[in-house]
């Protein structure tokens, strides 16, 4: 059966992308911090007849992202699909320490999480990694009153 990791699937596109993969025939891997968020994501897809499992992912926490892999490779022989959707937005309370946790989710966490899935990644014939970026990624916020950061983000 083919396979997929789906970071931060309790909403939005990781759902959606979630729904569309599960009817292509592929088991989802829920990649989530909250239990509670990736029970109910997993409930909703088994519920709607795709084939879920949840597994504990921090991406600030080295130690989940490792489980994860060993996890998959214990139930799989590969991984055919990592999808990288999680965005920490917490830099929009415009202080230093959030753009930091920031950038060690949504840089250095799916770096970590990449890197650690790439043996699984490997092993299929059609193996790929898709990253997903954040509306706060868009040239149409950096002026936003809303995105504190964008005129600063512009200059870099």
């Amino acid at each position: 059966m083919k396979s997929a990791l789906i970071i931060d699937v309790d909403k939005g596109a990781g759902l959606a992308t979630a729904k569309a993969l599960g009817q292509l025939g592929y088991k989802i891997w829920i990649g989530e911090r909250s239990q509670e968020r990736g029970l109910a994501a997993k409930a909703e897809l088994v519920w709607e007849g795709y084939e879920a499992e949840y597994l504990p992912l921090d991406l600030a926490d080295g130690d989940t992202i490792l489980a994860a892999a060993e996890t998959i490779a214990a139930s799989s022989p590969c991984l055919d699909i990592l999808v990288n959707n999680a965005g920490d937005h917490s830099f929009h309370a415009g202080t230093a320490g959030g753009l930091r946790q920031a950038a060690v989710v949504d840089g250095f966490g799916a770096a970590a999480v990449t890197r650690a899935m790439l043996p699984l990644l490997r092993r299929s014939p059609v193996g790929r990694v898709v990253n997903v970026s954040s509306p706060l990624g868009t040239f149409g916020l950096e002026a936003s009153e809303a995105f504190p950061w964008g005129p600063l983000l512009a200059l870099c």
